[in-house]
């Protein structure tokens, strides 16, 4: 067996791994790519969209921050997770088939590091809504933008706002 001199480096093990012929690779994970972190935005929207046609309020609220803050396309302001699943049950109890579908248009991560989050995004795109109330049907276009923060390897919503541009039919206010 081989002696090492005193203050000689000791590459022994290395030296084995070398000679055998086996190499070790030491990788650390690749994080998700841009791409990869704007679709896992886009198919949570997607997600939260078939749960408003489902009216499924604890997957829609699923998606959000307990914080969020929102403003509606009318300009009503809802804080909360719990507040906004409370709207959604209250549009389901007093209009008729309620339908809700945000489109995003554009997913863009940001590049700062805010000290709070893995990450942030900016989404914005049209929404469109239909209902039906005792004044007859509606139907209302209008735009969004939102703001998702990733916390703890998850996308969330952490606020948004709407603005309502155009509606038609009898069920307009």
């Amino acid at each position: 067996m081989p002696t090492l001199r005193r203050g000689a480096p000791r590459l022994l093990p290395l030296a084995v791994l070398v000679l055998s012929g086996c190499s070790v690779t030491i990788r650390s994970p690749e994080p998700p790519s841009a791409t990869d972190e704007t679709a896992t935005i886009r198919e949570a929207r997607l997600a939260q969209n078939r749960a408003i046609r489902e009216r499924d309020l604890d997957a829609i609220a699923e998606v959000m921050e307990p914080d969020i803050h929102a403003t509606s396309g009318v300009g009503i302001h809802i804080v909360g997770r719990d507040a906004y699943r409370r709207a959604y049950a209250d549009d389901f109890e007093v209009l008729e088939d309620v339908l809700y579908t945000r489109s995003p248009d554009e997913i863009e991560l940001s590049n700062m590091d805010t000290g709070l989050a893995d990450r942030i995004a900016a989404e914005s795109g049209t929404w469109t809504g239909s209902f039906v109330t005792p004044r007859g049907p509606a139907q209302v276009r209008g735009v969004y933008t939102a703001m998702w923060r990733k916390r703890n390897g998850r996308w969330r919503i952490n606020s948004e706002i709407f603005v309502s541009l155009t509606c038609s039919g009898g069920g307009c206010p």
